[in-house]
């Protein structure tokens, strides 16, 4: 193996620990080392025939892998990812410090297109597909250096020129296989809404996705979210004033949170445990499409268009008392709707109750037990010292308001708000627990109902929208996908639920992050998660818009548009025909090479003289060494590159006639 392959190698093992590094899943105590043995390799290597240094890389391999092993039993499989990036990098590592020179790099460079596969699951921001760009420009050239090197012979170096070029083709095949890779992904989009491997058995993925509502709210994987204004309900103000309504739109409602998240309860009414388990207000039917809560007294009306066909959810403001619907549903237990059939186009009215009518006792309050429960297992670190910030803000006798207000305050200066797969997002709910990241409203409402079920109070996450924009008239409500939300619900000693939106409205780092780079790294962010989040649906609406604009602008400037191509097509080929004659009535480079020499001799040619007998004038006329070395070098140049080739005399160009 040549020092150049093995310097190709030490490339390519450091940029496999970036791409570690990159996924945040593996603390410092780790990474550095692995860096610092990577680095150390080409010094390393000059011992590593030595059989107590091999020894002690081979036991330190079984050690790490047997602590893995250990983590595992004590932890479960929730630090798997960890664990197996850890065993990863240091396996290549490990290779790479003790490999022969006789022996081929094929492990390494297997072992690298596997670790920027997997971590390629779980990151794709601008930083990691930078590093992948280096990664396969380094691959490539690799494979074409280990190729040559095999051909020539194991141990030969390849020569600097023979370097540059080698190094020039790999990189030129590289791009090539990127365009096309970028051209591919353009025109024929993917559609990353399907669930594969990694979300089905592994339960993590790193899609990008759309921002919108969810009756599953996953917490343990790391997700890239795109805004988009896609509007998913029209609600019209049929009766009554805007300030009825609501701008809390409820979808779906989590009681139990697990390792994973949250899940929906969409159990139907009907049964005597259901019923027995309601902590909402019971839904009376009229019908199959009809439904009214006990003494309810409306006198505002809403018409509300549902136009996602995939929701299975009728969305409510608070304070809804009439629901009539143009297909069938039930209500479930958590006072929603869920839908029987699939359509184009739902539409449902809306009654609601003054907005200042006093809050409505529920009768039936059930079991609290689950909406106080709260399993060790599900609070991560960072939550003791939450905590502890809510205790020292509270008196022993604090109501549950002072509570509520005091988790507020603690989660709005002690964390702040980031879109998922923005820059400083945290990856999981775990590191935005510790602090390692910004979060977004459903990390902020579940880490409120962790801190509120701690001090007793019974509370629960509430999905849905929450939605300001009217349209000018005011009669009609927009929701758009982006107004998905998530705030918390909290049991009212007056026995009904009481909203509270843990979620802070403003960024405490604004001001922080308004520098130039700040703005910039956000925008690259954006137009990288705008980019990565082109599936099929999205080129559909793009290729529509385009077509749309191209025959909009066709209709306006018909004939000035043909007009304007007739100009540019003839420009094109005057401009063609006159850098082909200005490239005719150029001298060649070998004539233009000879009357520089010429002219630095402080010579003139005369009319009919050749070049041969200029230098045969130069040498009469004594011509100093020096200058007539290079005279004479200029015109055998000449005459080789002129004259050589043609096999018979001719006339030359621009008053050189040959010899």
């Amino acid at each position: 193996m040549t020092g150049q392959l093995r310097t190709c190698l030490l490339w390519i093992v450091v940029l496999n620990v970036v791409f570690v590094q990159i996924t945040a899943a593996v603390s410092a105590a780790w990474m550095v080392p692995l860096f610092s043995l990577a680095i150390a390799s080409p010094w390393m290597a000059r011992v590593q025939h030595r059989w107590d240094y091999r020894l002690a890389w081979n036991v330190a391999l079984l050690g790490i892998f047997a602590l893995l092993i250990l983590h595992i039993r004590q932890s479960g499989i929730r630090f798997m990812l960890e664990d197996g990036l850890i065993l990863a990098a240091f396996c290549q590592v490990h290779v790479l410090n003790n490999l022969a020179r006789q022996r081929r790099p094929d492990l390494i460079l297997f072992n690298s297109f596997l670790i920027a596969l997997v971590t390629g699951f779980f990151c794709q921001g601008v930083v990691y597909s930078v590093v992948f760009f280096v990664y396969a420009m380094v691959l490539v050239v690799t494979l074409v250096l280990a190729a040559a090197s095999t051909a020539a012979g194991s141990g030969r170096e390849l020569s600097l020129p023979d370097l540059r070029r080698l190094v020039q083709r790999s990189v030129r095949m590289g791009v090539v296989a990127l365009v096309w890779t970028g051209l591919a992904f353009t025109f024929v989009p993917r559609d990353f809404d399907r669930e594969g491997l990694i979300e089905t058995d592994v339960g993590r993925s790193a899609a990008v996705a759309e921002v919108g509502f969810s009756e599953e709210v996953r917490l343990d994987r790391q997700l890239s979210a795109v805004q988009t204004d896609r509007i998913v309900l029209r609600a019209k103000l049929r009766a009554g004033t805007r300030s009825d309504v609501s701008a809390y739109w409820r979808g779906a409602t989590f009681s139990n949170l697990h390792r994973r998240g949250w899940w929906a309860k969409t159990n139907p009414q009907g049964n005597r445990y259901t019923l027995a388990r309601q902590l909402d207000e019971p839904w009376d039917p009229v019908s199959t499409r009809e439904f009214v809560r006990p003494g309810h007294r409306t006198r505002t009306r809403l018409e509300v268009g549902l136009l996602d066909p995939s929701a299975r959810s009728l969305f409510m403001p608070l304070g809804t008392k009439r629901v009539c619907s143009d297909v069938a549903a039930w209500p479930r237990v958590d006072g929603n709707f869920s839908i029987t059939k699939e359509s184009e186009l739902r539409v449902y009215s809306i009654d609601l109750e003054p907005a200042d009518a006093p809050p409505t006792e529920i009768v039936r309050p059930g079991l609290l037990g689950e909406h106080r429960r709260l399993d060790p297992a599900v609070v991560p670190d960072g939550v003791a010292a939450l905590q502890r910030l809510v205790a020292a803000r509270l008196t022993k006798d604090a109501t549950q308001e002072q509570i509520e207000r005091a988790v507020c305050a603690v989660l709005a200066t002690e964390r702040y708000y980031n879109l998922p797969g923005e820059q400083g997002a945290a990856g999981t709910f775990a590191k935005f627990a510790a602090g390692r990241g910004g979060g977004h409203c459903e990390y902020f409402a579940t880490l409120a109902v962790i801190l509120l079920r701690q001090r007793g109070v019974a509370c629960r996450m509430v999905g849905g929208y929450l939605v300001h924009e009217w349209n000018e008239s005011g009669s009609e409500l927009l929701v758009r996908s982006r107004d998905a939300h998530a705030w918390v619900e909290v049991w009212d000693a007056r026995r009904f639920w009481r909203t509270v939106d843990p979620t802070p409205v403003q960024d405490r780092r604004a001001d922080a992050g308004s520098s130039l780079w700040s703005r910039g790294s956000q925008l690259l962010e954006r137009i990288w998660n705008a980019v990565t989040g082109f599936d099929a649906k999205r080129h559909g609406r793009a290729w529509d818009a385009l077509v749309a604009q191209v025959q909009m602008l066709g209709r306006a400037v018909c004939r000035p548009l043909w007009i304007a191509l007739v100009v540019l097509v003839a420009g094109v080929l005057a401009f063609s025909w006159w850098h082909r004659a200005r490239r005719a009535a150029r001298p060649h480079p070998a004539v233009r090479k000879y009357l520089g020499a010429v002219a630095r001799a402080g010579l003139a040619t005369r009319p009919g003289e050749s070049p041969r007998r200029l230098l045969e004038r130069a040498r009469r006329e004594g011509l100093p060494e020096d200058r007539l070395a290079v005279l004479q070098c200029a015109t055998a140049a000449h005459e080789q590159a002129r004259y050589a080739l043609k096999g018979h005399a001719e006339q030359a160009p621009n008053g050189l006639p040959h010899a």
